[in-house]
Parts: structure tokens; C-alpha cells; sequence
């Protein structure tokens, strides 16, 4: 496994990212979906890393940068 910095350009982590926040909206009410579209996780203040098995993508996960 192979966990990295990414910069959120690629169609696994984009798709996987989309999913993901169309799943929460879906089954969640609005006041419970904490998650982050793709713009917001490209914030400066945001590290945002995914781990990889060869060219598959095993998951992701962020911190924020807070005062």
C-alpha cells in the first residue's frame, strides 16, 4: 500500500469523492451531511491524502489546518 498527497485531479478520487457526498445527501438529512465537496478540499489549509494498492484506490482521508 502506498499512501500519498493528492491533488484531487484524478477521475478514481474524483468519482469516489462524488459518490460519496450524492450517497450522505441521499440518506442523510441536510444538518448531517459533514463532508466536503472538491473545491472546498482543494483549500489551502487542507492536506489531503488517498492510499493506493498498484492503480487502485484503497481510500482517503484529510486534516484541516486550524488556527
Amino acid at each position: 500500500m502506498e499512501i500519498r498527497i493528492d491533488d484531487l485531479q484524478g477521475a478514481p478520487i474524483q468519482a469516489l469523492l462524488r459518490e460519496h457526498l450524492a450517497s450522505m445527501h441521499e440518506h442523510l438529512p441536510p444538518e448531517s451531511v459533514h463532508a466536503l465537496d472538491l473545491e472546498a478540499l482543494r483549500h489551502t489549509s487542507i492536506t489531503f491524502w488517498t492510499a493506493w494498492d498498484g492503480d487502485s484506490l484503497m481510500g482517503c482521508g484529510a486534516l484541516k489546518q486550524l488556527d
